[in-house]
């Protein structure tokens, strides 16, 4: 698979715009600083970022707000 910016999947099985939000969470940014870079809602991004937890099947990491099941600490 190949890496588009038009909302085609690459390897990883993620759009660009997926990946883009989970470098945004790897590098410590909170929820409201993603929405300002993304240019979306907080509520968008935490549901986006509990969508890709679960498609990854992995559980949110570190200091994270967010829980596979949409629900915040």
């Amino acid at each position: 698979m190949t890496t588009r910016n038009d909302g085609q999947v690459g390897r990883t099985g993620l759009t660009a715009r997926q990946r883009e939000l989970l470098h945004l969470l790897a590098q410590g940014r909170d929820d409201a600083q993603i929405a300002a870079t993304l240019s979306s809602s907080e509520k968008t991004v935490r549901h986006q970022t509990s969508a890709r937890y679960a498609k990854l099947g992995v559980a949110p990491f570190g200091g994270s707000a967010h829980q596979p099941n949409g629900s915040q600490r």
